[in-house]
């Protein structure tokens, strides 16, 4: 996820966390917590990614979208997997209510990308708090399978 070119301190603030600045500017610079850049990235996609757990719980209390995808279909949960923000999961998973189960439009799921990139917390975590699926399916393979180690063929 690159910085867009239309960033705001908001976002600069979120990504960082500097959750003092982020609410001083939407409680007092009235800035909007749930601003959409033309990527449909909102701050909280930001300090979920960093895994700034404090800022995505206040950005979520002022009506952040835990639940916003973009194109692709990616979200908060989905980032926070991905990059092993395990806080950050639990807390979406249980405060939020974010459902774990919707895929992206390449088929891949919060489990899916956690057990790709090997965080085993995060898959307990989607399937303990978040009611994640280990059966749902990605290129017929499992999340399960993915995670598992790879054993050489021998012919």
């Amino acid at each position: 996820m690159k910085p867009p070119k239309e960033t705001t301190p908001l976002f600069a603030a979120a990504q960082n966390g500097h959750l003092e600045i982020v609410k001083y500017m939407v409680s007092h610079a009235r800035a909007q917590c749930d601003k959409v850049l033309s990527t449909g990235i909102t701050p909280l996609f930001y300090a979920a990614k960093e895994g700034h757990t404090e800022v995505v719980e206040y950005l979520v209390s002022k009506r952040a979208d835990p639940q916003r995808r973009l194109k692709d279909g990616t979200t908060p949960i989905y980032i926070a997997s991905e990059y092993g923000q395990l806080n950050v999961v639990k807390f979406l998973c249980c405060n939020a209510g974010v459902d774990t189960n919707v895929p992206r439009t390449d088929g891949k799921t919060s489990i899916r990308v956690a057990s790709e990139n090997g965080h085993v917390q995060i898959l307990q975590a989607l399937v303990v708090h978040g009611g994640a699926s280990w059966n749902l399916l990605s290129d017929q393979n499992t999340a399960l399978m993915t995670a598992m180690p790879k054993r050489p063929h021998y012919s």
